[in-house]
């Protein structure tokens, strides 16, 4: 048998919303989607100024019968269709040649043996415009020839062979990057019975690749390392009272590539976030 409560969103107020205690949380936000159009991932919900989480659910508040559950959210808008219609290469008309000119052709990557992880993760990258720059500014400035120079190197030269604009090959050898990637971590160096390089983890190369840009980039001159200029991002999540100016408390601070902190009732450093693109930092935030 469910417990029912009260909710409070807004100026709005549903009674007896029946509450299942031995069900996940993530039900209960699903409830009060359908009443309220509040999507349960914009959804906060506080219990006498105690904020529930989904990974601990009901277990840290008792509920008792017409408790009060604020609920704090908004609707957000409708996605809309794209002003422009996007048109895709193969709906183009195939004996137009000025259609064709229009598409921007970009070389592709060899695959050596199972290095799709390796092609993949350097295709990603070079969608980034701003990072070519630094690597050839690096790879023309610097005389260093540690690892992580080493791979910054093998990038810089990758990217440019991928180049439509510059005459090359049709498409790219990761093998040099490789090389460097195996010697950093072993790990990539590894073969199946046939002698064939085994499959890898895509992220794992994306976060190596990262923090060792990272640390070849460091104290270039730039405030902020490259890596965190470009990869970087900060979250601050909040919980406010609609009833009230006052802000209730910053739920979490977070940073990319840096610590995470509590408030300032707690300053202390909660945990890593997560494995994300390149190194943990020492930031405070």
């Amino acid at each position: 048998m469910g417990t029912k409560v009260s909710v409070k969103w807004d100026k709005q107020m549903y009674r007896d919303v029946e509450v299942d205690m031995s069900a996940p949380l993530e039900l209960f936000k699903t409830q009060l989607w359908t009443l309220t159009g509040v999507s349960p991932d914009r959804q906060t919900l506080m219990i006498k100024g105690k904020k529930l989480r989904d990974d601990t659910g009901w277990a840290s508040v008792t509920l008792k019968p017409n408790t009060m559950v604020l609920m704090m959210g908004t609707t957000g808008e409708l996605i809309s269709e794209p002003a422009e219609k996007i048109v895709f290469a193969e709906d183009l008309d195939q004996d137009d040649p000025d259609a064709l000119n229009q598409l921007v052709v970009k070389r592709g990557l060899q695959n050596f043996g199972n290095l799709c992880y390796v092609n993949s993760t350097v295709q990603c990258l070079n969608q980034i415009d701003e990072l070519q720059p630094v690597l050839d500014q690096l790879k023309s400035s610097s005389s260093e020839n540690n690892h992580p120079v080493q791979l910054a190197k093998a990038l810089s030269s990758l990217l440019t062979s991928l180049d439509p604009s510059i005459p090359a090959p049709a498409s790219g050898k990761p093998l040099a990057l490789f090389n460097v990637l195996k010697t950093i971590n072993p790990v990539f160096a590894e073969q199946n019975q046939m002698g064939m390089n085994k499959q890898q983890d895509a992220e794992e190369c994306w976060s190596l690749i990262l923090s060792q840009l990272a640390i070849a980039l460091q104290n270039r001159g730039e405030e902020e390392n490259p890596v965190d200029q470009m990869f970087g991002i900060s979250m601050r999540e909040t919980s406010t009272n609609q009833e009230s100016t006052d802000e209730v408390g910053v739920a979490a601070v977070i940073a990319c590539n840096k610590r995470l902190w509590g408030d300032s009732r707690g300053a202390h450093v909660l945990k890593e976030l997560c494995r994300c693109v390149g190194p943990h930092r020492n930031n405070e935030t």
